[in-house]
């Protein structure tokens, strides 16, 4: 009787044992389902707490501010919305519409950020022509001008043929990469001839360009005329630069 009792007594604390550590696994069990629900519930309510725009490339003079960026993303109520309600790819696509907008990607952070990456294009060149005002980068797309940024201005007889246009990009290229050009050409008029005519800040000179061709050597001619002609005759003397003859500079 002794030992049935002791036998008896230990059962009862193995069973009560194995209850107590089953009582506790499926509390623990239930405690983490729940917390882990709890989370992904809270994951799926994250409410948007700022739009962040960034530019990942190096330009100086941007054509679009942030608060424009935003606006094209084509959702007015952006702040306060649950992520998860945010049509990423329809916001890229918005975006990617834009004319200066070469590429966008958007994108989410758990913080509750909004972020929006944007590469805009760079003007070399604005044409100011009867079909309209656009901006040209450099590789002959038009996109409309929205900002002022300080690129030479090409009006007058415009074509808006992409040959003629990536010309006039060389040209435009070509007077911007020079510290002295860029300042001093502040615009180039296409004559009805098709001739370009160059106009100066400084001197007042028309400047006959001619066909948009030879401009290096176009440009060392014009060199001579402000370091040889300029000195001894002056800035008045001469209204009229033509350089669009071979090795022969005509002043008037």
């Amino acid at each position: 009787n002794t030992y049935r009792g002791i036998f008896k007594n230990m059962f009862k604390r193995i069973v009560l044992t194995t209850l107590i550590a089953i009582t506790v696994a499926v509390a623990a069990g239930a405690y983490f389902y729940y917390a882990g629900a709890l989370s992904r519930e809270g994951e799926g309510i994250q409410l948007c707490t700022c739009v962040d725009v960034c530019f990942n490339d190096s330009i100086r003079n941007r054509l679009y501010k942030k608060e424009e960026i935003i606006s094209f993303t084509g959702d007015d109520n952006l702040l306060g919305k649950a992520l998860q309600e945010i049509n990423l790819s329809q916001i890229e696509h918005n975006l990617d519409a834009v004319g200066g907008i070469i590429k966008s990607e958007v994108y989410t952070k758990h913080s509750g950020s909004l972020v929006l990456n944007i590469q805009e294009r760079k003007p070399v060149v604005r044409l100011n022509g009867n079909e309209g005002m656009y901006y040209a980068d450099n590789a002959g797309v038009l996109f409309p001008v929205i900002s002022s940024i300080p690129v030479p201005i090409v009006t007058g007889n415009i074509s808006l043929d992409h040959k003629w246009i990536k010309k006039i990009i060389s040209l435009a290229e070509y007077i911007n990469a020079d510290e002295f050009w860029s300042v001093q050409i502040e615009q180039i008029d296409v004559l009805p001839n098709g001739d370009l005519c160059l106009y100066t800040k400084v001197g007042g000179q028309r400047i006959i360009f001619g066909e948009c061709s030879d401009i290096e050597t176009k440009f060392r001619k014009l060199t001579a005329f402000y370091k040889g002609i300029i000195p001894l005759k002056g800035w008045d003397r001469y209204r009229e630069v033509n350089l669009k003859y071979d090795k022969q500079i005509i002043c008037r």
